[in-house]
């Protein structure tokens, strides 16, 4: 289907797509558009923590025990950390969940597995299914505000009785 797409409208894709955690669809969008950057959506990565929480059946902690429901939140927070910290700071958040909420290992170790990478006896990590930059939301909120930001000036430039000069 993409090669019809990439086909029938050459140029459609853009520099960047938002999809689902599915590995078929990004190794698909990898193998047709290489130089897209595929950005996963936070909505499915908070979805794909619950199926898991499901799977291992911890649903009912989740739903019942506000703490545990927190730390559970803690470890998708990680997508807000600057990109080149998350190793670390994963390793410091499984560090205290083990010590404060050790029924999260189970998500621990899925997240590492599909979205840290698993640490190797040499200390490097694997490349995981879905690397960093793929559901790291650090940058594109900043971008977000920069745009909102430009446009918030812009909008006070053109429509206020401010001094112009002054701006």
């Amino acid at each position: 289907m993409l090669v019809e797409i990439k086909n029938l409208s050459p140029g459609i894709i853009a520099g960047s797509i938002s999809v689902d955690y599915e590995l078929a669809i990004h190794n698909a969008f990898r193998a047709e558009f290489p130089d897209i950057e595929i950005r996963g959506c936070f909505f499915h990565l908070l979805q794909n923590l619950k199926k898991q929480i499901g799977a291992v059946g911890l649903m009912a902690d989740y739903r019942n025990n506000a703490n545990f429901n927190l730390y559970a939140k803690m470890i998708v927070a990680l997508a807000f950390v600057p990109p080149e910290n998350v190793v670390q700071s994963f390793e410091d958040l499984s560090e205290e969940l083990e010590r404060v909420e050790p029924t999260l290992q189970p998500i621990l170790d899925w997240l590492e597995t599909y979205y840290i990478g698993i640490l190797r006896r040499e200390g490097v990590r694997r490349v995981p299914s879905f690397p960093i930059p793929t559901w790291n939301l650090y940058n594109r909120v900043l971008a977000e505000q920069m745009v909102i930001f430009v446009e918030s000036l812009l909008y006070i430039y053109t429509t206020s009785d401010y001094d112009k000069k002054t701006i």
